[in-house]
């Protein structure tokens, strides 16, 4: 009986030991499955009119206004969520950046270059036909009053260099 006693004892530790073992395991790749769930991308939860864009390197930013997300490539890209989860863990770093490019303001004559970091005017028609391909390159944003065009990027009001 005692051996008995003993014996089950010690299954019982054995099972213990190997069901906490097992529970870490399961625990680890659920923290580790949900800290990498999102994939880079953009992103709308049901009921919510923001779309945000998750950077996959631990942030997400919200897409300013409808003719940012078209010139990003438009709805087709965004995956539809049923909650604002995916920012779990995420930090917010703000307004998304504009892709590089050429784009003119509805209301503004001036057409500004986005080129890495920086931000430049383009000086003159002539600058534009000859050294960046025309207006047919001129993206044109309507709904100026949600738009930054220089969010991370550096502007000094400096006139584009010539190429």
């Amino acid at each position: 009986m005692k051996n008995s006693l003993k014996s089950t004892n010690i299954a019982c530790k054995i099972i213990n030991t190997f069901t906490i073992s097992t529970l870490s395991i399961m625990l680890s790749q659920n923290i580790a499955r949900s800290q990498n769930q999102w994939s880079a991308g953009f992103y709308q939860a049901q009921n919510s009119a923001e779309v945000s864009y998750v950077t996959g390197n631990g942030n997400y930013c919200y897409v300013q206004n409808p003719p940012q997300l078209k010139k990003f490539g438009g709805w087709d890209r965004v995956r539809h969520v049923g909650d604002s989860s995916y920012k779990d863990g995420l930090s917010n770093s703000g307004p998304c950046g504009w892709p590089d490019g050429l784009y003119r303001l509805k209301s503004q004559p001036g057409v500004f270059k986005l080129y890495g970091s920086e931000a430049c005017w383009v000086s003159s028609t002539d600058q534009l036909n000859k050294s960046m391909g025309g207006w047919s390159q001129v993206f044109t944003i309507d709904d100026e009053s949600s738009t930054n065009l220089f969010v991370n990027r550096s502007y000094t009001r400096k006139s584009c260099p010539w190429r």
